[in-house]
């Protein structure tokens, strides 16, 4: 059995590195769109929005357009971004789906 231990780990200075790496591979192909969600169970998902947010600005290229949403489910905020290349062809659909989706679940949670 696996046991995850959410203790302060150290900043390994390779993890942009990485990250960055694996976008620029999985968005060679622009149809590629990437939704993600920071981790909320510790508690540190705005630390971790910062971070991102960060690496983002850091490694920062025109290709690449960034969607920042947040929304609260039991009392926790949830954070999260979706990644799409400026180039995908569906961009505008995909994005309207995302945006309807969410506006969907905002409304219903209302």
């Amino acid at each position: 059995m696996l046991e995850f231990s959410f203790k302060e780990l150290p900043v390994d200075a390779r993890v942009p590195s990485t990250i960055l790496y694996f976008l620029s591979n999985f968005f060679e192909n622009h149809q590629n769109v990437l939704i993600y969600v920071c981790e909320s169970i510790d508690k540190k998902q705005f630390a971790r929005k910062r971070v991102f947010d960060k690496w983002f600005i850091k490694f920062r290229t025109t290709d690449l357009e960034k969607y920042d949403f947040s929304f609260s489910l039991d009392d926790v905020v949830i954070l999260g971004a979706v990644l799409i290349h400026r180039n995908n062809t569906e961009r505008e659909n995909l994005l309207n789906a995302f945006l309807e989706s969410y506006q969907m679940y905002s409304d219903y949670k209302s």
